[in-house]
């Protein structure tokens, strides 16, 4: 398990038609927006020392793809299992950005649609109440990524706001941009249950 999602199971999961019999559990690694788990383990049929790589993103994109940037492409954001990374049960990360833009990630536990707000570029996808996740606000880095942790004991906002096992909360990052003056803009967004 990585988070609260099964990512690879003994004996269930597969890798190129063979069911994954054994881990190494003191072998494992994950990519560094934990998007991507590599374990090292054993396959039916004798198979021995494989390395498989799992894909350890969780929810659901929607209102995607956003509006295009000042990169002529939009930002995704996606959502992945990060149990065992910083202590966090989720992290979200957007890709896209402009490099070096300022970027803040928005919580809230409703969807929602308000095209355009204040003048941005983009496209607001969450309802309210809407939780700015002040923990981590900086530019992205050179490839224009950005990625932050959610830890669902409670998050910060107005407050530390706890997500109870079993809700479904919605994630998304809002950036400054330049398209073709000074504007913000918004990511895709990500729904994702815990």
């Amino acid at each position: 398990r990585v988070g609260r999602e099964r990512v690879v199971e003994q004996g269930v999961s597969t890798a190129g038609g063979r069911v994954l019999t054994q881990f190494y559990y003191d072998q494992l690694a994950a990519s560094e927006s934990g998007r991507y788990v590599a374990v090292r383990s054993f396959l039916s049929g004798g198979i021995r020392d494989a390395l498989v790589l799992a894909d350890a993103s969780v929810g659901s994109a929607y209102c995607d793809p956003a509006q295009v940037n000042s990169t002529g492409a939009p930002a995704r954001a996606f959502a992945s299992a990060a149990s065992g990374l910083g202590g966090f049960d989720v992290r979200i990360t957007a890709g896209g950005l402009p490099p070096g833009a300022t970027a803040l990630l928005l919580a809230s536990p409703n969807q929602g649609f308000v095209p355009q707000p204040g003048g941005s570029q983009g496209d607001l996808c969450l309802g309210g109440p809407i939780f700015r996740l002040n923990a981590q606000m900086g530019p992205a880095d050179g490839s224009g990524a950005t990625s932050q942790g959610i830890d669902a004991d409670g998050i910060l906002g107005a407050g530390l706001v706890p997500i109870p096992a079993g809700e479904t909360w919605n994630f998304q990052y809002w950036y400054r941009d330049s398209a073709p003056g000074p504007t913000s803009n918004f990511s895709s967004a990500v729904s994702v249950p815990f």
